[in-house]
């Protein structure tokens, strides 16, 4: 073997399976990045899930609280029109009562609405009860979301009602909290 030749390392294509089985899925779909060769080595097979695959930033919503305008959805040229719902009110169930829409929170392309959780690049819209008992969750509270589909395909509505006097002490002997986990294909149960 020359000096300028690299070295080569040849292992039995069940020897790599084993290995690559024992790397973490997040872990195991950056390394596809290396090079066209082992991205094959990877894909071989099907040792990873899609939904784990990189992606890329299609885009972001501004949606202005208190400000009487739709969310506007900012995405580079390069996604090309169409590819994401900008306007979440032609697929989106509206309440003849809402003027516009407000975003209340997001988590890995899933935005929550007041009472939906919508994915604007497959303009899909699934309702989610906030909280189960009969309440303004708005005024008595305030509700935060959250979705890592590297980690499962359900989501987390999380409901914690503030304090209603001044000064009593936190944390309060008694405080609500209501965490609803719901699957983005399927529906929902409280926990």
């Amino acid at each position: 073997m020359e000096d300028d030749e690299p070295a080569r390392l040849f292992l039995p294509a069940d020897v790599v399976a084993i290995i690559l089985r024992h790397l973490p899925p997040r872990a195991l779909a950056v390394s596809r990045s290396v090079c066209k060769s082992w991205r094959a080595v990877v894909d071989e097979g099907g040792k990873l899930r899609s939904d784990l695959l990189p992606l890329t930033l299609g885009g972001i919503f501004i949606s202005l609280l208190y400000q009487p305008a739709p969310p506007l959805l900012f995405s580079p040229p390069t996604m090309g029109p169409g590819r994401i719902a900008g306007k979440l009110e032609s697929f989106v169930k509206m309440e003849a009562s809402w003027d516009i829409l407000t975003i209340l929170g997001s988590s890995n392309g899933l935005l929550f609405l007041e009472d939906q959780v919508v994915n604007p690049a497959t303009r899909q819209w699934a309702p989610v009860p906030l909280c189960p008992v009969d309440r303004d969750v708005y005024s008595q509270g305030d509700v935060y979301f959250a979705f890592d589909p590297t980690l499962s395909p359900h989501y987390e509505v999380l409901f914690i009602q503030r304090l209603q006097d001044e000064g009593s002490e936190w944390p309060p002997s008694a405080c609500a909290m209501w965490v609803l986990v719901w699957n983005w294909e399927v529906g929902g149960e409280d926990v």
